[in-house]
């Protein structure tokens, strides 16, 4: 287009001769001002046209890239949500486990120190030791029982929530370890009273479980919990 332009417009000013320049003088400046007006819109249609394809383009080049895009994010998968329905007497199981937990702490203390004091000193130990043992020993016990049966409950009534379960079936597990330590300590504890290296024995057994129940007695409290 603009080859045939240029073609028109040197072949409108090619000379004609001294005559014809001197004739054509008014005639000829109305054409030149007539052909630069037509160049021009034809040049603003000509750009009005190249602009309108550059803006199709562009915005077609950007809606491509925004459907690969959108092919490309990746897709998360859902959580599934599962809904478990708790028994009142499940949460009064609970309330019930944890204060046994509670009491059973100060029950190590005084087991420790009475233990300490009859493995020192034997028959020779003091008289609050002595009646102290075995009793602390017997509620150490008692609460272990009943934490025993109210958690294997609770953990049974509780197999359907997958929230912390595996957490909460380890804690189960370490605390029937401890049980069977107390247990153990308990049978032993006759054989004790009359031979050192079964108190010793008996010492290494009690403080073993006493360790396995405080780090199970752990894993349900925060910022260790998992659930």
């Amino acid at each position: 287009m603009l080859l045939l332009l240029a073609t028109a417009v040197a072949f409108h000013f090619a000379p004609l001769g001294a005559t014809s320049r001197a004739r054509d003088t008014v005639p000829s400046a109305v054409s030149h001002i007539a052909l630069a007006d037509t160049v021009a819109r034809m040049t603003a249609h000509s750009d009005d046209g190249i602009r309108d394809s550059l803006i199709r383009a562009s915005v077609h080049d950007t809606r491509s890239d925004v459907a690969a895009s959108a092919d490309t994010v990746p897709v998360r998968k859902r959580r599934r949500v599962v809904a478990v329905e708790y028994s009142d007497w499940y949460g009064r199981r609970l309330t019930v486990h944890r204060w046994a937990s509670y009491l059973t702490l100060p029950l190590f203390a005084g087991n420790y120190a009475t233990g300490q004091q009859l493995l020192d000193k034997g028959n020779q130990a003091p008289e609050w030791a002595i009646r102290s043992h075995g009793p602390l020993a017997t509620s150490v016990a008692t609460l272990f029982g009943v934490n025993t049966f109210t958690g294997v409950w609770n953990l049974i009534d509780g197999r359907n929530d997958p929230n912390g379960r595996k957490w909460r079936t380890t804690h189960a597990v370490l605390m029937l370890v401890a049980d069977a330590g107390f247990t153990t300590a308990g049978i032993l504890s006759n054989e004790a009273e009359r031979s050192d290296s079964r108190r010793r024995l008996h010492r290494t057994v009690a403080l073993s479980s006493i360790g396995v129940s405080l780090v199970s007695y752990a894993m349900m409290l925060k910022p260790f919990r998992h659930d």
